[in-house]
């Protein structure tokens, strides 16, 4: 990194046309890496993730923002830094690329009730353990030729469940955790990609 690099970005103009083309990308996530973390790959975001995600572009479509609005496929991209999704969106001819990743942390831990685990039925259908699940989701809308920054926002979900030791299921925490964040996002986003026409 150098003085020259914050340069060139701090040169970067917008040159988005419009109505400009939108493309949406879901990113596979790396993130915590503790034992009861989970990081996210492109093949865990649910449909409705996508439909909330989706919706932000019909929303800017009919407002005039967008023009049309397409979903960037991970197998047209080489790789997941911007460049290679850049390029992807370009082989889509899109004007702008919105980036969309996340990251879920769960902790799991037992409350009160966890010490009559010690008996041998109990685990069955005492409500002593506890999953708090937190996801983290993040969204960038990146000018497909020039890599200006146009907007970006970030939203974060929380979920607990409380049941018997072997009742408990983290991904159904998770799933919560996710679709709040994702709704949260997907509101963010679209108001700050309205405020680009103001």
């Amino acid at each position: 990194m150098t003085e020259e690099d914050i340069q060139k970005v701090l040169d970067l103009r917008p040159q988005l046309p419009n109505p400009f083309r939108l493309g949406i990308f879901f990113k596979d996530s790396s993130g915590y890496s503790g034992p009861y973390s989970h990081s996210l790959d492109a093949s865990h975001w649910q449909p409705s993730d996508k439909q909330k995600i989706l919706q932000i572009g019909e929303s800017l479509k009919s407002s005039g923002v967008v023009s049309d609005t397409t979903f960037i496929s991970g197998e047209t991209s080489r790789g997941q830094d911007l460049k290679s999704v850049r390029l992807a969106g370009a082989r889509h001819g899109v004007d702008a690329v919105l980036v969309v990743s996340g990251v879920a942390d769960v902790d799991r831990y037992n409350n009160s009730l966890g010490p009559t685990y010690a008996l041998i039925i109990t685990p069955f259908f005492v409500p002593g353990t506890v999953v708090d699940a937190l996801f983290i989701s993040h969204a960038g809308l990146w000018d497909v030729r020039n890599e200006f920054l146009y907007a970006s926002a970030e939203a974060d979900g929380f979920a607990r469940q409380t049941r018997s030791a072997f009742l408990i299921r983290e991904d159904e925490a998770v799933s919560v955790a996710r679709d709040r964040s994702i709704t949260e996002l997907a509101t963010a986003i679209e108001k700050h990609v309205q405020n680009l026409r103001d």
